[in-house]
């Protein structure tokens, strides 16, 4: 059973059925059509029919080095960021799906900092994991604050076979947060990391250091 916050809370999986799908795409993402009935909030039931993007779980996870203060962003062209109308070069944190059997959120992790931004974390602290689109997509996303040595160098990374074109940037962490207040930074993910880093960053400062 789902546990209630407040007023909220008040069906399970209990309170649904699903009735059919229709697969309409499988790529990269799927799509499908799928019809359910669920309970409604004045009783009895109600029916609901989308189109479902299907993505695999996915790991994001921002570098910070609590010795000196610092976290790394990436920057990479997003064609989808340039159809929205915001700018095409994105800076991000490292981001990656768990798409080899097996494998953790946390080791996805660990591994896409190695290839997008040339470190290694040496430990690692949950965030939240959130779905991305409740509405459209049903992506859950784990994100992460990653301990790591910074350093000071700009470096570039990515895999030819994924398209990747990558620049990694160590920066302190007062001037990551004034791009993000100036509007710089435009995509979820960042948003959600920084602003838990800002909330928990002394704490992780004396228990990292």
């Amino acid at each position: 059973m789902t546990e209630k916050v407040g007023g909220f809370g008040r069906f399970s999986l209990e309170d649904t059925e699903l009735l059919g799908k229709e697969v309409l795409h499988q790529g990269f993402v799927g799509l499908e059509r799928h019809r359910a009935r669920h309970r409604l909030f004045a009783g009895g039931w109600g029916e609901a029919e989308r189109e479902v993007v299907l993505q695999k779980q996915s790991a994001t996870v921002l570098p910070y080095d609590p010795w000196q203060d610092r976290v790394v962003l990436i920057e990479q062209f997003r064609l989808p960021a340039l159809l929205a109308g915001r700018p095409a070069w994105q800076i991000e944190v490292v981001a990656g799906l768990v798409d080899q059997e097996g494998e953790s959120p946390a080791e996805v992790a660990r591994r896409e900092t190695r290839e997008e931004a040339g470190l290694e974390i040496t430990a690692l602290e949950p965030v939240a994991a959130l779905l991305s689109s409740p509405g459209l997509s049903s992506e859950v996303i784990n994100h992460f604050i990653g301990r790591v040595e910074a350093g000071n160098d700009e470096t570039l990374h990515g895999l030819v076979d994924e398209q990747e074109d990558i620049r990694a940037q160590a920066l302190s962490f007062d001037e990551a947060w004034a791009w993000l207040e100036g509007g710089s930074i435009t995509n979820a993910p960042a948003w959600i990391c920084l602003a838990w880093l800002k909330l928990q960053r002394e704490r992780l400062r004396d228990e990292w250091r």
